[in-house]
C-alpha cells in the first residue's frame, strides 16, 4: 500500500509542477479566476484524481481523508490552482504517515456528546470568523493602499460602537472611489468559498 501511495504522491507532484500559468492582463471584473492556471494534460490529472479517490475509498474506507479529498475536488471545480494540488498531496502524505483509520465523528455516540457539541460549535464559530476575516483581507489587500488601510484601522480603534464603526467604514471606502468599492465586492464574490455557496444555493 505504501508503494502505491508513494506513486500517487510522486505523480501528483509531477502534475502540479507541469501546471501552466495563464496571464490575463485584461481580465474583466466579473470573470472567474479559474483561468489563472490550467493543466498541461487534463486527462492525465483526471486519471490521477480518480485513482486517488479509488485508492482512498478502498484502503481508507470511512476515514476522514476520503471526504477531505472530495472536498478539495469540489473547490477545484470552481478554480484550478496549485494550492489545491498541495492539499491533494498533503492528504496522501498524511495517509502514508498515519495509516490507521480515523473514522468520522458522526458515527460515534457517547455520554460526552453534549460537551463535544458545545466545544465543536465554539470551534466552528471561531473557524467561521477566521474564514470571514481571511476572505475580507484577501478582497481588500490588492485594492487599498497602505495609507487607506491605516485609515480604516484608525476608525476601528476609535469607534467603539459597532454600528457607527460600520457606517464610518462604509463611507470611508466610498470616498476611495466607486471602482475600489466595486472591486472589493467583486473580490469577495469571486472567493472560492463564496462561489461554492452561490453554486450550492442555485442547486437547492
Amino acid at each position: 500500500m505504501e508503494a502505491t501511495l508513494n506513486e500517487l504522491i510522486k505523480k501528483g507532484c509531477e502534475i502540479k509542477n507541469d501546471m501552466i500559468f495563464i496571464k490575463s492582463p485584461h481580465q474583466s471584473l466579473l470573470s472567474l479566476p479559474s483561468d489563472d492556471y490550467k493543466f498541461k494534460d487534463v486527462q492525465e490529472f483526471e486519471i490521477w484524481r480518480n485513482k486517488c479517490v479509488r485508492f482512498l475509498s478502498v484502503n481508507f474506507k470511512n476515514d476522514i481523508c476520503v471526504d477531505a479529498f472530495r472536498k478539495v475536488i469540489e473547490h477545484m471545480d470552481f478554480r484550478i490552482a496549485p494550492e489545491y494540488m498541495d492539499e491533494f498531496i498533503g492528504i496522501l502524505e498524511s495517509c502514508k504517515s498515519y495509516p490507521d483509520i480515523i473514522e468520522k465523528n458522526d458515527k460515534k455516540h457517547d455520554t460526552s456528546m453534549p460537551i463535544n457539541i458545545s466545544v465543536n460549535q465554539s470551534q466552528s464559530q471561531s473557524q467561521s470568523q477566521q474564514i470571514a476575516v481571511s476572505i475580507f483581507l484577501d478582497a481588500i489587500k490588492d485594492e487599498l493602499t497602505g495609507k487607506q488601510l491605516k485609515e480604516l484601522q484608525s476608525i476601528c480603534k476609535e469607534e467603539k460602537n459597532p454600528q457607527k464603526a460600520k457606517s464610518r467604514i462604509i463611507e470611508k471606502i466610498k470616498s476611495f472611489g466607486e471602482d475600489v468599492l466595486s472591486n472589493i465586492i467583486a473580490n469577495i464574490i469571486m472567493n472560492p468559498s463564496i462561489l461554492e455557496f452561490f453554486y450550492l444555493e442555485t442547486i437547492i
